[in-house]
């Protein structure tokens, strides 16, 4: 199965400024799962899907700390796993949110390019304190139909993540990434038990107002056919 990545909101918003006070000297990595807040439900044709996560961090785990520009605060790694990543701390660097999906199920039948629908990862969650036992949901990802209506049936998929990540460049100036901490990533076996689904009916979900006039008019109908009954007796 292949994986599509996040890239950090930090590398596409604000500059690596990241000033390394704010690191702890000491290794203090945040723990933590991952789940669907509703993994199933239905959909139109022409519904964007949005996927939500919850992210609840061990009862024994650091606090996660993320600032109004998506840098970790705590919960991140030391100063030391960060330079031992070979990210050198006098040049600018940061340490951020990222994550990634992967492209199994029946949304993705060809592969992460492909099928009825179009995956976009939106902005990792900004300005949050978690301590440990607390949870927080967030939008993390948004499939949107490609090139009209979806066609009808169950559509799903499996395994997503977020994850704490330095960046920042080596001695000689070249571009250093690394993944540290990923939080129990959702569904890693596959399993339909406990994937992300969305069923879509073919021609679409009536909206509250529709069936109400559908109700409306078999009522209508039933009074009619009562007085004709009564006028034929």
């Amino acid at each position: 199965m292949s994986l599509k990545g996040l890239t950090l909101g930090a590398l596409a918003g604000a500059a690596m400024l990241f000033a390394a006070g704010a690191v702890s000297a000491q290794s203090s990595l945040a723990t933590g799962r991952l789940s669907f807040v509703q993994p199933n439900g239905t959909a139109g044709p022409n519904d964007i899907i949005q996927v939500y996560l919850r992210l609840t961090l061990d009862e024994t785990s650091v606090a996660l700390s993320v600032d109004e520009f998506g840098q970790v605060t705590s919960g991140g790694p030391s100063l030391a796993e960060i330079a031992d990543a070979g990210i050198d701390l006098n040049q600018a660097y940061g340490v951020g949110i990222g994550g990634y999906y992967g492209c199994g199920g029946s949304f993705f039948p060809t592969g992460c390019s492909g099928g009825e629908y179009a995956f976009d990862f939106q902005p990792a969650p900004l300005n949050f304190t978690l301590n440990g036992g607390e949870s927080l949901d967030f939008l993390w990802l948004v499939a949107t139909p490609s090139g009209g209506p979806a066609a009808a049936g169950v559509y799903n998929f499996y395994e997503t993540a977020i994850t704490i990540d330095a960046y920042g460049q080596n001695a000689n100036g070249d571009f250093v990434f690394r993944t540290f901490s990923p939080f129990g990533a959702t569904c890693t076996h596959g399993d339909d038990s406990c994937d992300f689904s969305r069923t879509v009916a073919a021609g679409g979900i009536p909206e509250p107002a529709t069936w109400a006039l559908m109700i409306g008019g078999f009522g209508l109908a039933g009074s009619a056919l009562r007085r004709r009954r009564a006028a034929l007796a």
